[in-house]
């Protein structure tokens, strides 16, 4: 391995080391042979070890068919409507002007271009080959006169020639597949138009192809030879290379590599690929100029990197700022070729290979660094290149067994070779003939940055497929990748900058800190004063309704005083000190958390009805102090148990005013479920519990006349607000009655009889309210919703408003371990495209922030993880300094404490935050990463649907998982009607979601399930699934055409072991299989292309044979069309 960095060395570039380990049993030569071999990587000629391996006796006739290479399989997929960002053609579109030219002469030269290059005269055959033509005789130019149209028309024209050409999708059945126009414009001007389908030809190619049609042009009577070989004796030998030794090899450095190999760049969406039926590539260019490149050149042999490497590290660079991850995998695309034969480099055909690059992390490297390390990784992956990137693809596809076939379309094309130079040199045009337009489109590519030279500039264009990215994005990465560019021209010391050294862009970043401007100067309170402010100024208000009792803040207080006096009797209390709370809800409840807090110790509440097992582990884990329980209950071993009990005929007496606690001492512990099943303590102040229930008291005038219904158990922080923030402002609290139903009508019933003004839960109560007792409401006192805790559907804020005039309707987030809320959404309007309700920006004192996994703060659109910071972040964890450790710390750059929320969420407009759920729950159906809030918005489009949940379950057989859609009516329905609203919705999943999110099952409920704190409970909804299932035997072909197509099948997949209900690419299925497939259907059962898009749409989505079939049955006697 010294070796090739030695040679490396000599040509003043730098290997990293770790990536030269990864060069497997390579062929050890010499230092000077090494140069030799990477200067020719370097100049776009691939490796080729000994050239003694090759079966050189192989002879083809020139219009004897060959077979297609790996890319031109995967272009000939892409052509086909029914692939993502299909239905088009891989072409190079442009235009150039020359003065007075002789066109007659011109088309001649092109002729005898056409002569000269077998490959401009190739075609397709029904079978799925290429050959090249021995019809084709003469090729013209056609020549539109445009010299009487004013400038208007002749801009129209050339607009409208450009729009045809660009989008027509050529027969490849019929030779030629280019096309070229000629416009005769004012002043002896002609415009040719040039339009070169990139199925047969490579872009280098048609450098070539221009370069011999100028010469010819010149001098019709220069004598230029054919190639002594053709394409097809190319393809042949790489065949050959890949079964020599090379071969091996190179294949076995990719095996070991593929299942390390990250995905593409997950960058943000404005829809789904799948939903852009006719795509349409948009170019930004951007050219460098000749100063520029100079300076990069300088800086780059510096650095011992090529200009090519520095290019495609701004590329990585802008990619790793807006994509969820900062590991990734690119599509390089190889403008290089093997010298088989000595004229290669000269020769016409497609010789474009693709290659995948990893791009590895690099967080603790300069950005210099990063370079060499992905210089190394591109060089050592071309010295591999006889297994290409395709062929590692389908590897990489097999192997996931994630159902359907996997893609990297976020690609990086250098025309040119290392050093941005022409491979193509002596190109005569240049100086006689000015490009005016160019672009590229390749099927299935979101993104591409693409590097040429046009009339001699080097040109960096992104190529991306509009109405893909949110509008704006691609205009800002470009931006902001330019900027990086001249940076690099400019600025030594970015060489050596950590982290992201890529900026935000500037308006983005005025909007999260004006989001973020939080601070008010509200004084902090301990949570106890501010109830005995209240208690000091309402004394005999009623503080606590429940049943028929009813409770003033006299009695509540003194109460809590006695429970402090008893336990500063029984043990020695200070600040941190635990004691738990185990009563039911009710005023002795509160009296008692009073009491703790009065004494000086914080509170953990504990159910009364848990096992007495867990209570116990509880306590233990708490290391409490004493015990609240309702007076009169036997007497916990080992723990003080202090009885509370509210006397309405006791004299008022409130506590000293002397503060037994700072802000900054525990208020209370709550705990929160753990991914492990061991819950965790999260341990709040009084400083920060107080910081939130003041804001949104203040926020939304929460005062003495409000009354909240509480239905959050103590357990659950919902109940601090209402306990803390409600009493705090002198208002009451209504309890649910013991032993009381669950049931909305009386919920109802009680908010409307009590003046219930506030509600504060999470959704589903609140749903369930309005849905069964929605019309009970709209004489209530109802003023105020506040919502958290879980997805709020986006058709219950206009259901509760539709209920009661005038309310209005809050949305907050955030975490326990931010002490109840952090972030506010008011929901005015909800927006009927919305997929959920924003999460919003943050609360007063507190601070949100989107960052990815280098903690760099994501640009709007792009996904990361939630931080919150501020005033409500917790201490930590109780008992559990490892946990704390990893979710609570100062951020490296800024030194801000942080808590990692562990939700996904990103920047929307106007700084605000739209969640996406939490990072370990996100679901992945047939590879793609699912929004199940998008479809659960789609189907509540139907106006029959009242609340719809979607959960992804594991099928018990293939353990594929699938989408199951649970839809609660709006009214009762007879098993006819659920049949009719089933088909409504599966038909309007299918007009406005891509196929991957279109659920598998519909299944209506009477009513959702929910969790004792009223979530949704998705571990309790319905079985799919019965064991029979499960337990199924192989199924097989049930009628003949299965069986056809099952033979079909086998043959071109090389083996039986599968039955009619297994995925096509769970069993080896590929898109060369596809391709083969498909011919081998078209030769059967005389299906036409116009029939195929069902049917490859199918395969590639991962259908069965007995799927296959259903498709082939409903296609299979139309009559046969002329492939295109």
């Amino acid at each position: 391995m010294r070796v090739m960095q030695e040679a490396a060395k000599r040509i003043g570039l730098k290997i990293s080391g770790k990536e030269n380990d990864l060069i497997t049993n390579q062929v050890e030569h010499s230092v000077e042979k090494s140069v030799t071999k990477i200067n020719e990587l370097l100049n776009g000629k691939l490796p080729v070890d000994d050239s003694k391996t090759f079966d050189k006796t192989v002879e083809r006739k020139e219009d004897e068919s060959f077979p297609l290479t790996d890319i031109q399989y995967a272009y000939l997929i892409g052509r086909n409507a029914g692939m993502p960002l299909g239905g088009i053609a891989t072409h190079y579109y442009f235009e150039i002007e020359i003065f007075n030219p002789d066109l007659q002469r011109l088309n001649a030269a092109l002729n005898q271009t056409l002569s000269l290059h077998a490959m401009l005269r190739a075609e397709l055959t029904d079978s799925g080959r290429q050959r090249v033509s021995t019809g084709l005789e003469h090729y013209e130019i056609a020549v539109t006169d445009c010299q009487d149209m004013d400038d208007n028309q002749l801009q129209e024209f050339i607009n409208s020639t450009r729009s045809d050409m660009e989008t027509h999708l050529r027969s490849l059945a019929v030779a030629p597949s280019f096309e070229i126009r000629a416009s005769l414009l004012n002043k002896r001007m002609v415009r040719l138009h040039l339009c070169f389908e990139l199925m047969f030809l490579d872009l280098h190619s048609v450098k070539i192809v221009m370069k011999d049609w100028w010469r010819f042009y010149q001098n019709p009577h220069v004598v230029k030879s054919s190639p002594e070989f053709n394409f097809g004796d190319y393809i042949e030998r790489e065949r050959q290379l890949l079964q020599s030794k090379q071969g091996c090899r190179d294949k076995d450095y990719w095996l070991n590599k593929v299942d390390a190999m990250p995905a593409a760049p997950e960058l943000p969406l404005y829809q789904s690929p799948e939903l852009i039926k006719k795509p349409i590539f948009k170019t930004l260019s951007h050219q460098i100029s000749l100063e520029l490149v100079n300076k990069l050149r300088q800086s780059t042999t510096a650095q011992g990197i090529t200009l090519e490497t520095l290019f495609l590290g701004i590329y990585v660079e802008t990619l790793r700022q807006w994509s969820r991850r900062q590991n990734f995998t690119l599509t390089l695309t190889q403008h290089a070729r093997r010298n088989y034969f000595p004229d290669v480099q000269q020769s016409v055909g497609n010789y474009l290979q693709s290659s995948l690059l990893c791009v590895k992390d690099g967080k603790s490297e300069a950005f210099g660094q990063r370079l060499v390390m992905l210089q190394t990784e591109q060089l050592v992956n071309y010295w591999h290149s006889s297994f290409n990137g395709i062929q590692v693809l389908r590897e990489m596809t097999r192997r996931s067994q994630g159902g359907r076939a996997l893609s990297f379309p976020v690609v990086f094309s250098n025309t040119l070779n290392a050093e941005l130079r022409d491979i193509a040199t002596d190109y005569g045009w240049e100086g006689t003939a000015m490009v005016k337009y160019s672009s590229t489109q390749t099927p299935g590519v979101w993104l591409e940055n693409q590097l040429l030279r046009i009339n001699g500039d080097l040109v960096m264009n992104w190529n991306y497929v509009e109405g893909l990215f949110p509008a704006g994005m691609p205009e800002m990465m470009f931006e902001a990748a330019v900027k990086l560019l001249n940076a690099c021209g400019e600025n030594p010391q970015i060489w050596s900058q950590q982290g992201a050294v890529v900026a935000l862009n500037t308006d983005d970043m005025q909007e999260r800190l004006a989001a973020n401007s939080t601070d008010d100067g509200m004084p902090p309170a301990l949570l106890q004063d501010l109830i005995l402010h209240a208690a000091r100024q309402f004394p005999t208000k009623t503080a606590i309704i429940q049943g028929q009792r009813e409770v003033s803040y006299g009695e509540m207080v003194t109460s809590g005083n006695h429970v402090a006096e008893q336990l500063s009797a029984a043990v020695a209390i200070k600040p941190g000190d635990i004691v738990a709370v185990s009563l039911p809800q009710g005023p002795e409840m509160l009296a008692a958390i009073l009491g703790v807090l009065f004494a000086g110790a914080a509170y953990v509440s504990i159910d009364p009805q848990l096992p007495e097992q867990r209570k116990a582990r509880l306590i233990e884990r708490c290391a409490a102090k004493a015990i609240v329980t309702p007076a009169g209950l036997e007497p916990i071993d080992g723990l003080i148990n202090i009885g509370v009990v509210i006397d309405s005929a006791a004299p008022m007496k409130f506590p000293a005013q002397v503060a037994k606690q700072t802000l900054d001492d525990l208020a209370y512990v709550i705990f929160t479920s753990g991914s492990t099943g061991e819950p965790k303590g999260v341990m709040i102040t009084h400083r920060n519990a107080a910081n939130t229930v003041l804001d949104i008291n203040r926020r939304f005038n929460v005062n003495q006349h409000d009354r909240v219904f509480s239905v959050a158990p103590a357990g659950f922080d919902l109940s601090v607000y209402d306990y803390f923030g409600v009493l705090g402002a002198g208002g009451s609290i209504l309890f649910a009655a013991e032993n009381e139903a669950n049931d909305p009508k009386i919920w109802a019933e009680k908010i409307t009889k009590h003046r219930v003004t506030l509600w504060n839960s999470v959704p589903a109560p609140m749903k369930a309210l309005v849905e069964r007792a929605g019309s009970q409401l709209s004489g209530s006192a109802l003023r105020l919703v506040l919502m958290s805790g879980d997805w709020i559907p986006v058709n219950l804020p206009d259901q509760i408003k539709a209920a009661v005039n005038g309310i209005d309707v809050i949305s907050l987030g955030g975490a326990t371990e931010g002490s109840i809320w952090s972030i506010v959404y008011p929901i005015r309007n909800v927006d009927s495209a919305w997929k959920s309700i924003p999460y919003g920006k943050p609360l007063a004192n507190q601070q949100f922030h989107v960052f990815n996994e280098w903690l760099e703060p994501c640009p709007k659109w792009v996904t990361g993880e939630l931080f919150i910071a501020g005033a409500g972040v917790a201490q930590g964890y109780l008992g559990d300094a490892e946990k704390t450790q990893e979710r609570f710390f100062n951020h490296p750059l800024t030194g801000e404490r942080l808590y990692r929320t562990g939700d996904l969420g990103r920047y929307i407009d106007e700084g605000l935050i739209e969640i996406l759920g939490r990072e370990d729950n996100q679901v992945k159906i047939n590879g793609y990463r699912i929004e199940l809030g998008e479809i659960e918005a789609c189907l509540l489009g139907n106006p029959q649907a009242n609340h719809v949940v979607i959960n992804a379950v594991s099928h018990p057989k293939t353990g594929q998982k699938q989408l199951a859609a649970y839809i609660v009516p709006k009214q009762q329905a007879s098993e006819n009607e659920k049949s009719v609203l089933e088909g409504a919705l599966r038909e309007l999943a299918q007009a406005n979601l891509p196929s991957y999110m279109i659920p598998t099952w519909f299944v209506l409920l009477d009513s959702m399930p929910l969790t004792g704190n009223g979530k949704i409970d998705r571990n309790a909804l319905p079985v799919l699934w019965g064991e029979a299932v499960a337990a199924a035997d192989k199924s097989e072909p049930a009628d003949e055409l299965e069986v056809r197509v099952f033979t079909l099948w086998s043959k071109q997949l090389q083996h039986s072991d599968f039955d009619v209900n297994d995925g096509f690419f769970d069993i080896g299925g590929d898109s060369l299989h596809a391709v083969g497939l498909l011919s081998a259907v078209r030769e059967t059962f005389k299906v036409g292309p116009s029939s195929e898009q069902d049917m490859i749409e199918s395969l590639f989505m991962n259908a069965s044979v007995r799927d296959f079939s259903r498709i082939l049955s409903s296609v299979a006697d139309k009559p046969q069309e002329q492939y295109a």
